[in-house]
């Protein structure tokens, strides 16, 4: 996620405390195999921590059809300015 608007910001942040990474960096295409320790039990995590941060609630189905990082940012727009 090259440009740094706040909700990316955001969102990069909540990743890099979930994956315990300050040093995480972010792009669209980042799948889960691209990020160390990001397994079944912290992808849960991950999405409580969104979640909570952003004051949102996403569907199993909304999850279910997340395939990277891009996925997950257009998911949170839609909820976040809708």
């Amino acid at each position: 996620m090259t440009d740094l608007d706040p909700l990316n910001e955001r969102l990069t942040d909540v990743f890099r405390q979930v994956f315990d990474n300050e040093e995480l960096e972010l792009s669209d295409a980042t799948v889960a195999s691209d990020v160390e320790g990001w397994d079944s039990l912290n992808h849960v995590k991950l999405v409580v921590a969104i979640e909570e941060a952003f004051g949102v609630k996403f569907s199993n189905r909304e999850i279910g059809g997340w395939e990277n990082v891009g996925d997950v940012r257009r998911s949170l727009a839609k909820k976040v300015e809708g």
